[in-house]
């Protein structure tokens, strides 16, 4: 029969650890939310973390949180201890290399067991919280940014190009989802608009996590995309509503702004209202720039914070500053990936306006309903296939940024 083991958590931290620090490792390395890996440490008190577990695995787990910051045990589940002959009574019986206490029948003279008084009245009972190891992004995370080559821009383009050929339907049908969903919510007045941002966000972790899932060689699914949904959800929703909230905000001063540089105008006489225009020109050139630089940073700030919240267990607030600061240290990759991005724009336009051209051409001669429809087929066949190769450019780029080769 093969030999069982018991992986155990001593309640005690590595040496020159803090509790933060090992709180955030274990955010890096396992499934745990925070609110689960503050609770596994704030005991001090031993806990059997996995049961039943052969050799490997439990290694592995002794590993993981040991890299973690945690003092662990191993211990073999089946061990006894035979009766001693009475001369060899005096004889302290060595542990094996996976105990890391002697067996309790024959404990060291003078000194008492201490981690036995605390030991649960069922010390093998299954944790409460999922500790599964969680399958890494390949790589050493960083906790600040890195900056990487202008080249690299295109690289991000080039990997999500191949991601989306792996599984080109898997990542159009998880888009089509998102839009259709979004897409519903923004229908409903006001109210559709926040609902709409805070499920994006949460719909954009679970496409980063998915990404993730493939990048490690993983099967992923369509319902991949409702991962973030049992993944650090409240930060992610969180991601959201400050993003709506700063659109909202924004746009009401704005708003505030251009009715008081339009006001005592004459609405109702364009002559006049060209008139104000000209001669306010450098007003509104300066609020279409503050508008345009605003965007530019919130765009900066939101571009990897889905990303760094679901697969960094990052704040939402923290995930928006490394995202600023990841896009500001690393301008000119972002440039070179803007120019390959432009470039393909403009050949997807090209194709859009040749393909209504030639259903422009049938509807004249036909009047085909679905020849009418035709703009808006092309636009989707495009459309989606596209917005998936841009989703995918965020994960391929915060790896390269957020991580170091293996």
């Amino acid at each position: 029969m093969e030999t069982k083991y018991c992986i155990r958590f001593t309640g005690i931290l590595q040496a020159g650890l803090s509790h933060e620090d090992v709180v955030t490792n274990l955010l890096n390395l396992t499934n745990l939310d925070r609110e689960k890996a503050e609770a596994l440490l704030s005991s001090g008190k031993p806990r059997v973390l996995k049961k039943d577990a052969d050799l490997e695995t439990a290694e592995k787990y002794r590993t993981t949180f040991e890299k973690a910051g945690m003092v662990m045990q191993v211990e073999r589940m089946d061990a006894t201890v035979p009766p001693q002959p009475a001369a060899a009574k005096t004889e302290t019986v060595q542990p094996t290399p996976l105990q890391m206490e002697p067996p309790a029948q024959q404990p060291p003279a003078n000194e008492p067991p201490p981690l036995r008084r605390n030991v649960p009245e069922n010390p093998y009972a299954a944790p409460k919280a999922d500790l599964k190891v969680k399958t890494e992004t390949r790589g050493q995370w960083l906790n600040e940014p890195q900056k990487v080559p202008a080249s690299q821009g295109w690289q991000w383009l080039k990997s999500a190009v191949s991601m989306f050929f792996e599984r080109p339907w898997t990542w159009m049908g998880m888009w089509l989802a998102l839009i259709l969903m979004t897409f519903i919510l923004n229908i409903v007045p006001f109210v559709g608009i926040f609902c709409s941002g805070m499920l994006g966000a949460v719909l954009h972790g679970g496409l980063v996590l998915a990404a993730q899932a493939q990048s490690n060689g993983e099967q992923v699914k369509v319902s991949h995309v409702f991962l973030g949904f049992s993944h650090n959800r409240n930060q992610l929703i969180l991601v959201g509503l400050y993003y709506i909230l700063v659109i909202f905000f924004s746009m009401i001063l704005f708003g505030i702004i251009g009715f008081g540089a339009a006001s005592g105008l004459r609405l109702s006489d364009p002559g006049a209202m060209s008139a104000a225009f000209y001669g306010n020109m450098s007003l509104f050139l300066i609020i279409f720039l503050l508008i345009l630089l605003l965007a530019v940073q919130l765009m900066m700030a939101y571009w990897f914070a889905p990303a760094l919240t679901a697969l960094a267990d990052q704040s939402a607030l923290n995930a928006y500053k490394l995202s600023f600061r990841a896009c500001l240290k690393n301008w000119a990759a972002f440039l070179v990936f803007s120019l390959a991005l432009l470039i393909a724009g403009i050949v997807f336009l090209i194709i859009f306006a040749s393909v209504s051209g030639v259903l422009a051409f049938f509807i004249s001669q036909k009047g085909s309903f679905v020849a009418a429809l035709g703009p808006i087929i092309t636009m989707a066949i495009l459309g989606i296939p596209l917005a998936s190769i841009l989703g995918l450019t965020i994960f391929t780029g915060f790896k390269d940024i957020f991580y170091t080769s293996a």
